[in-house]
């Protein structure tokens, strides 16, 4: 028997960024990335009791990096203005080193507009990185 679910995760992943810009590459080390999407998941087989994601959508993301102990975030769009960089010039994920999820404390049974209410909270909490210099920029 095959069951269906929609559930939001919450995830954390320590991460390099790496953007092309007038032919060459820059790299941004030393990065979180958070992020909140909606899987569709479905189990194979109920005695294993695992869902498995099949399909997701992105909701919302942003990176952080760390600056004199403080964790600071910035959104991508941000991240490409103090990096000087054209709206089509795409921040990719050079690295990945570690993930975690239940970034936020939610049951599952909890309303979408519940969970993105607390997510909406929880990044509302960093302060902004507003300076290149606050970035490990190789």
């Amino acid at each position: 028997m095959s069951l269906e679910r929609k559930v939001l995760e919450t995830l954390r992943d320590s991460v390099n960024l790496e953007v092309e810009k007038d032919g060459k590459y820059i790299s941004i080390e030393n990065i979180y990335y958070y992020r909140i999407r909606e899987e569709e998941q479905f189990r194979y087989d109920e005695k294993d009791d695992l869902w498995e994601c099949e399909d997701y959508e992105e909701i919302d993301f942003f990176y952080t990096t760390y600056f004199e102990g403080e964790e600071l975030m910035i959104e991508e769009n941000d991240l490409k203005t103090l990096l000087n960089l054209e709206d089509e010039n795409y921040i990719e994920i050079s690295e990945s080193f570690s993930y975690s999820d239940g970034v936020i404390d939610y049951d599952y049974n909890e309303s979408r507009e519940k969970v993105i209410e607390k997510w909406n909270k929880f990044k509302s909490g960093f302060k902004k990185a507003t300076l290149i210099e606050q970035f490990k920029i190789k």
